[in-house]
């Protein structure tokens, strides 16, 4: 079951991946291909240029290797966690204060469902059907196809992460709902087990 972001699921979500407590941190899960376009991520991390933020990626795939050195080249080793496949996807996603989304493409990305169920804020590309499920300024924000545009939402979604995170989950859950009403895809999301949860 998806936990819901507390300050204790919070820590213990933390402790999990070895991350310090007090850092902002930004976190992401699906495959590592060229649809969810890591090397964006690792861009708009580059420009964000504050040294206190940590990044995750859960998930594996082809460009894992491109992307860990593509964030050593850009002076992020020390600061871009990448899990590798996690089975422990839910108990995980507290210990993100925003979840990103960077893909070029996706239909309905049940990850990102489970971060706003979660009560996390949500940044996201504005591609095909995720403008169904990400509503501006209730449950996360949504940002242009470039790395660019990603940082700076990524920037804004931090600073109204506690207002959007006091209304995220229920806002999420009512989407969803209506949702899988008239797309299967949707109530798949919502019933499905942990370990195939985590790289939709």
């Amino acid at each position: 079951s998806i936990e819901p972001a507390t300050s204790r699921t919070r820590a213990a979500a933390r402790d999990l991946l070895g991350l310090p407590q007090e850092a902002p941190v930004v976190g992401t899960v699906g495959r590592l291909d060229y649809q969810k376009a890591p090397d964006h991520f690792v861009e708009a991390a580059r420009r964000v240029r504050d040294p206190r933020v940590r990044y995750v990626w859960v998930g594996s795939g082809e460009l894992e290797t491109e992307a860990r050195r593509l964030a050593i080249r850009r002076g992020l080793a020390d600061r871009m966690l990448f899990t590798g496949e996690r089975a422990d996807v839910p108990q995980l996603l507290p210990a993100f204060d925003v979840f990103a989304m960077s893909s070029r493409y996706e239909g309905i990305p049940c990850a990102l469902a489970e971060a706003m169920l979660a009560g996390v804020p949500v940044v996201a590309t504005a591609v095909n059907g995720v403008p169904e499920i990400v509503v501006p300024g209730e449950t996360g924000l949504l940002a242009r196809q470039a790395a660019g545009s990603v940082t700076a939402a990524l920037v804004a979604a931090r600073r109204a992460s506690v207002k959007i995170s006091g209304s995220c989950s229920t806002r999420a859950a009512s989407l969803m709902a209506a949702l899988a009403l008239s797309r299967p895809k949707v109530a798949i999301c919502a019933t499905r087990s942990a370990p195939y949860l985590s790289l939709t």
